[in-house]
């Protein structure tokens, strides 16, 4: 039996790799300026995962895990990105993807897109199922205060 966590991975993997084969296959379906927005937006989905797995290193002393399944040794960082957003590797994966969508603009593409925010929203409801059942109430009070893949109002005007 295959253990969900890892199919999560798996089907995370998967997902990446036919969008990216699907943005440079497709015929490219926008304009010169789209593309500019999408390689930058791009660029800032990367940077925002680069500083999410940064302060994930600075607290846990560790890389995060591909798998949702959280370490037993890890603290739950509320710390850098993580004080306003659960899940904020995913959201720069998101916003990567999104920039390669904008910059391909292709149906297929924009679809295999839908899809992925559709499986991370997944992937991190069954991730927080895990980190409630490691960190308990303070995780509960840590999603009241936090958005999963944006800010929440609050946090952005504290």
């Amino acid at each position: 039996m295959i253990d969900k966590a890892f199919l999560y991975v798996a089907i995370q993997f998967w997902l990446f790799s036919v969008h990216i084969l699907a943005a440079f296959l497709l015929p490219n379906s926008t304009t010169g300026t789209l593309r500019v927005v999408g390689i930058i937006v791009a660029g800032l989905g990367a940077l925002i995962v680069f500083i999410a797995i940064g302060e994930h290193g600075r607290v846990n002393r560790d890389l995060p895990n591909a798998v949702p399944t959280p370490k037993s040794s890890a603290e739950l960082i509320q710390s850098g990105l993580y004080r306003c957003i659960r899940h904020p590797i995913y959201t720069g994966v998101l916003v990567a993807f999104g920039g390669i969508t904008l910059y391909n603009g292709h149906l297929g593409v924009i679809v295999l897109w839908v899809v992925m925010v559709i499986f991370f929203t997944l992937k991190s409801r069954f991730e927080e199922q895990l980190l409630q059942q490691q960190y308990g109430t303070a995780y509960q009070d840590y999603m009241l205060r936090t958005g999963r893949f944006l800010p929440t109002l609050s946090c952005l005007t504290t």
